[in-house]
């Protein structure tokens, strides 16, 4: 039950590594698109922008597997251990380094490291975000809002007032107060 979700992002993963994603492919739909945005740039900007997309989909994607694999690592037990988090640093880029393999078996695809690494980058990024929100829940179990506008100040885009993310760290904040044995 706890692993559920990670495979299912696995799988989903492994599906952007298809024929079907191949740059070739998502250029047909992000360009226009990008050209569309920004109706200036030059074909080398646009083009640029769209590597910038892909290489930041697999940071997206491996910090979204990373949340997902830490959620099966610890099971049934709730909060956070560094531990949990490297274990799932390991295994995703295990997955990452797998799924590199996998694309040299498939056509207009190939293997490159440095997506490895991106993909690293992601799940580490997930795994120290996640440490971060577990102290700061740690060190203030029964935080104000202001308390938690103050915690997350700087440290994200301010552009939607942080209204889901101050609701949602109240939420944790009172989802682990009210756990059994504390």
């Amino acid at each position: 039950r706890q692993w559920g979700p990670a495979i299912l992002w696995a799988v989903a993963i492994w599906g952007f590594s298809t024929e079907l994603f191949t740059g070739v492919n998502t250029s047909r739909f992000l360009l226009p698109f990008l050209k569309w945005l920004l109706p200036g740039a030059s074909a080398a900007t646009l083009f640029l922008l769209h590597g910038l997309i892909r290489k930041a989909a697999h940071v997206a994607e491996y910090f979204i597997l990373s949340l997902l694999v830490v959620r099966g690592v610890r099971g049934e037990v709730s909060g956070w251990r560094v531990t949990w988090g490297l274990a799932a640093i390991a295994m995703v880029v295990c997955y990452a380094a797998l799924d590199e393999v996998h694309q040299l078996f498939v056509p207009g695809r190939g293997a490159s490291a440095w997506d490895v690494l991106l993909d690293g980058f992601g799940a580490a990024l997930a795994q120290a975000w996640r440490d971060h929100a577990a102290g700061l829940l740690a060190a203030n179990p029964d935080p104000t809002e202001a308390e938690v506008r103050e915690a997350i100040s700087g440290n994200l885009c301010r552009c939607t007032g942080y209204q889901g993310i101050v609701a949602a760290a109240l939420d944790a904040a009172k989802r682990l107060r009210n756990q059994p044995g504390k």
